[in-house]
């Protein structure tokens, strides 16, 4: 279960940084722009991309819990005392 944890923190850790960068990146293209129409083309490229990235992440999300909760299951299997017949 700590694994799963440390896993998410990686991953969110990761989003972070990912999403700092995109953020300066994104203010310096805005800045560059001259015209109406390549505003509203970049806003409607950086939404697509966010969207993407958000889907990504919670897949990544999800098989981190999966996978942790098919861990934290065979634990508690091991653990419990033996049925009787």
């Amino acid at each position: 279960m700590v694994e799963g944890v440390g896993k998410l923190a990686g991953v969110n850790m990761q989003a972070t940084w990912a999403t700092l960068a995109e953020t300066l990146d994104r203010v310096q293209k805005a800045l560059s722009v001259n015209e109406l129409e390549e505003w509203v083309a970049l806003q409607n490229c950086l939404a697509m991309s966010a969207a993407e990235k958000v889907q990504a992440l919670g897949r990544q999300a999800f098989d981190i819990a999966a996978a942790t909760r098919v861990a934290l299951s065979f634990d508690i299997r091991q653990r419990a005392p033996p049925r009787a017949l």
